[in-house]
């Protein structure tokens, strides 16, 4: 999280400044209507229940920009651990190379998105699709015979099926689905005879065949 807030200080300093600055203008706003009002209708006395009612609703007004302010940097703070995660995913070769290189690519990352990778690398059905000499690429540009151009985010081969592999974060989506099938339909006019496609979501770690 000290990392979120530092890579975001500035974003969250001009948050704070435009939604402090709006806070201001309505407070100014509120005495501006209560000096009228005071103006016009002379000093009234506030009771103790008045006092406390509008009390709570200040209260609640600051509570409510805290909570909206640590949504967002919990929001940020998980994509960018899943992104992370993927970057890595796509460089590691299987889970040889994972193995010896574990304190290298554990290097610069906080505690939490190197718990996210170890769990990845932890599943076994995750593992499944990273065994030695399996790997046709990863991270490539594929030039397709439309002129469209696509980049899995791996693509291994086993016993004559080619299996696309795609890491997502964040919530299922019908269009990771429709991503693929186009995946499958390029490969497919490329040649492959046999191609099949999953769908890895790198938080739940929940796979789905498309």
């Amino acid at each position: 999280m000290i990392q979120i807030i530092k890579k975001y200080q500035w974003v969250i300093v001009l948050l704070v400044a435009v939604v402090g600055g709006g806070f201001g203008v309505f407070v100014l706003l509120m005495l501006a209507v209560d000096m009228f009002m005071l103006d016009r209708n002379g000093a009234q006395k506030v009771g103790v229940k008045e006092a406390l009612i509008w009390s709570f609703v200040w209260f609640a007004m600051a509570m409510l920009f805290g909570a909206i302010l640590w949504g967002w940097l919990d929001h940020t703070s998980g994509r960018e651990r899943g992104d992370r995660v993927h970057q890595i995913l796509s460089k590691i070769k299987d889970y040889e190379y994972y193995t010896h290189n574990k304190l290298h690519l554990f290097q610069q990352l906080d505690d939490e998105t190197r718990d996210l990778l170890e769990g990845c690398m932890s599943n076994e059905d995750i593992l499944f699709y990273f065994e030695p000499n399996e790997l046709l690429f990863a991270e490539r540009d594929i030039l397709c015979p439309d002129g469209s151009i696509i980049r899995p985010d791996r693509v291994v081969k086993k016993k004559g099926d080619v299996i696309i592999v795609d890491f997502k974060t964040g919530k299922e989506e019908e269009k990771h689905k429709l991503q693929l099938e186009n995946y499958k339909k390029y490969l497919f006019e490329l040649g492959h005879q046999s191609v099949q496609a999953v769908l890895i979501y790198i938080e739940s770690q929940s796979i789905e065949t498309v």
